[in-house]
């Protein structure tokens, strides 16, 4: 069909007023205002992708400054963004995202194979945010029940994708349709690393944001065009335009406009490394990156919070000559102010697995204060000393970061902020007790950091390692090391210093204790026969009350019929699991009725008959005792294709298989990105006292 959307005109972009009233409008709109409007997205990487799509804009309406003096010049009395409007309203056929020869941040030529068979992939591939904290989303391939989206999501999904594309093997991309190589996905230079982006209104950010350009700026191209392989950023433009992915949307006719359902998506440009030494901030487009002060990005797995600022404080007073934090310091030196500035990063492990979204917010009385340079690498020291003494994974989130908003901190000596530090840690450092031993820890060799993992450091490598490994916040399986599935990256389920603090399954912690134990059994060779018996009680109407083992394996548990019921049953589809699956990990990430989404062969999950089937009788089983047999066909299931469930959420389920239970495996189940696990529970009813849905 012929579809027009113009990101010039049509509301896309979020924004809130001065008085916090949120709404929606194009690229006009939001320059016209830019004094009135900020950026609102809640999305972190849409934000940061927006803020980096006006900033292409306004150095090609060349409204940013030509020398030092005239961006201070620019920051005091305001940026003139008059330009940049009517550069927009001249090129609004440019900004066209559904364009039949240039459509925006897309490639034309895609529309020779459009119309083959199998050409095109639903558009929530895109989507790097249902890949994070949800394992079997992690290779998309769950979401074949995706929805159609509106223009305006569709256009925040290509930013997104061309800002932040992670490396790895793009699902649908056929060789037979795009050519060789096309599902060798390479990252983009933001992936894995951080992004900061100042803050305020539009014209603040903008005026901000628009540092004087060493070497070329170049001329903005908003659609790929170029067939070679591998091409090197001459400009600035050029960088901040990088497309590591062709794409083409394929729109369809929607109630409100243009929809959009299937995406056509392969490998794009690889940036060819620039020659010579220097950091990746200093590259042309990469010099909103933080660098870790060895000439790579830093790493967003750095960030142990949302609260985390001293990782990117100290890089702030340390950024390397090119790069914008270093131009926009000079200016804070000269103007006595800073802006807030807003960090953006998206962690990834192994190149391809989503860890995590990361937004910390830097006070600008922070970044025009010298000191808190100084305190942010003291603390930033401390977390050195401690990950090479070996507590450092006892370490609380953000640890240290709290005490940079404190005055007396920031006035303390270097010895003195020292001893604030030890104090603040004596309680999680065990073995180091007073200032010396503290400093002793120091002498160490540097030990490699969990947080100092490649993560596409570079951001140019386009390696697939064969199996991805754990991450921050890792778990380790029963008497051995963390294994996880090469599909679905699904990881074990025993968190490493678990606390139960932010567990959603804290309020029963022997469902941990009691899952530890099985692996225990199932590892160690005078338990390991075991198994065979526990394997055979899938078939017993109740639990084996008679049996030496069953008594053995639910003495700890706490008294109650429901413990016990739900010990037979979780060990029975433990040693059914093993039967069925010896190479899989012992311990699982994602819950039963998430991994039965990946159930099926063409159709998967909802889509599959005999698996939804299955989901319906469990559902509609209320007697937990007589759940067993389609339990054990859902882990026989999983097993065959190598998954495995997470043993603690099932045996929690299993105490208490009330309405609020039902409602939550079928949330899991039936929805691409279901709700937190900790609202859904909070939210669940305990009992089924309440029948009427409308009551309920």
């Amino acid at each position: 069909m012929t579809a027009v959307f113009s990101a010039a005109t049509e509301p896309w972009i979020d924004v809130a007023d001065r008085a916090g009233r949120p709404g929606r409008v194009g690229l006009v709109e939001v320059l016209e205002a830019a004094d009135e409007l900020s950026l609102a997205s809640p999305d972190p990487l849409v934000w940061a992708a927006t803020a980096r799509l006006l900033t292409v804009i306004a150095y090609q309406a060349r409204c940013g400054p030509g020398d030092h003096r005239g961006y201070v010049e620019q920051i005091e009395r305001g940026i003139d963004l008059a330009p940049a409007v009517v550069w927009v309203r001249e090129h609004e056929e440019d900004l066209d995202l559904f364009h039949p020869r240039w459509p925006l941040l897309q490639d034309g030529a895609l529309r020779e194979v459009a119309g083959r068979r199998g050409a095109g992939v639903p558009v929530l591939v895109l989507d790097l945010a249902a890949a994070v904290g949800r394992p079997l989303l992690a290779d998309h391939r769950p979401l074949e029940s995706s929805s159609p989206v509106s223009g305006g999501r569709a256009l925040e999904l290509l930013l997104v994708q061309q800002m932040w594309a992670v490396s790895g093997r793009i699902r649908g991309a056929k060789n037979a349709l795009f050519g060789r190589g096309a599902a060798d996905g390479r990252s983009a230079p933001a992936a894995g690393g951080i992004v900061w982006q100042p803050s305020g209104t539009v014209a603040e950010m903008l005026a901000w944001r628009l540092a004087p350009v060493p070497g070329l700026l170049g001329r903005a191209d908003f659609t790929h065009s170029e067939a070679t392989s591998e091409i090197e950023a001459a400009s600035e433009l050029d960088g901040l335009l990088w497309q590591p992915r062709r794409m083409l949307l394929v729109p369809g006719a929607g109630p409100g406009g243009p929809v959009v359902e299937r995406v056509l998506v392969c490998q794009g440009w690889r940036m060819a490394p620039c020659s010579g030494p220097g950091s990746v901030a200093a590259r042309p487009g990469s010099r909103d990156l933080v660098d870790d002060g060895e000439g790579r990005k830093l790493s967003a797995r750095a960030l142990t919070g949302e609260e985390d600022t001293a990782p990117l404080l100290e890089r702030w007073w340390r950024a390397p000559e090119g790069s914008w934090a270093r131009a926009a310091r000079a200016a804070v030196a000269e103007l006595g102010r800073a802006p807030d500035v807003v960090a953006v990063g998206l962690g990834i492990r192994d190149y391809t697995v989503i860890t995590g979204q990361r937004r910390v917010t830097l006070p600008g009385r922070l970044l025009s204060d010298p000191r808190a340079g100084e305190a942010a690498a003291a603390v930033v020291a401390l977390r050195a000393r401690a990950r090479q003494s070996g507590a450092g994974r006892r370490l609380p989130p953000a640890f240290g970061s709290s005490l940079l908003s404190e005055p007396s901190f920031l006035a303390a000596t270097a010895d003195g902020r020292d001893m604030r530090l030890l104090a603040a840690a004596r309680g999680v450092m065990p073995g180091v007790g007073d200032r010396d031993a503290f400093h002793r820890t120091a002498l160490l060799p540097p030990q490699p950091s969990p947080d100092d993992g490649e993560d596409g450091a570079s951001g140019e490598g386009s390696q697939t390692p064969a199996r991805p490994g754990p991450g921050p916040g890792a778990v380790a399986a029963a008497g051995g090391e963390a294994a996880d599935d090469e599909d679905l990256f699904v990881t074990a389920g025993t968190p490493a210093g678990w606390s139960g603090r932010d567990d959603p399954w804290s309020e029963l912690p022997p469902a941990y204790a009691f899952t530890r134990r099985l692996g225990r059994w199932a590892l160690h060779p005078r338990t390991r026969p075991r198994m065979r018996e526990m394997g055979d009680w899938t078939a017993l109407p109740g639990p084996p009350h008679g049996s030496e083992v069953y008594r053995a394996l639910v003495k700890p548990l706490p008294p109650g019929q429901e413990w016990e019921r739900a010990g037979w049953m979780t060990a029975a589809l433990f040693a059914r699991h093993r039967h069925h699956a010896r190479a899989a990990p012992l311990f699982g990430a994602a819950p039963l009725p998430r991994l039965m989404r990946a159930a099926g062969t063409i159709h998967r999950g909802p889509a599959h008959p005999a698996t939804r089937a299955l989901m319906v009788r469990i559902l509609r089983t209320r007697e937990p005792g007589h759940l067993l047999p389609h339990l054990a066909r859902a882990v026989e299931q999983a097993a065959r294709q190598g998954l495995t469930p997470h043993w603690a959420h099932l045996f929690t389920d299993l105490t208490r298989w009330t309405t609020g239970t039902r409602e939550l495996w079928a949330d899991l189940f039936y929805t691409p990105v279901p709700l937190p696990l900790p609202l859904v529970r909070a939210l669940a009813l305990p009992d089924d006292t309440h029948k009427d849905p409308h009551t309920r």
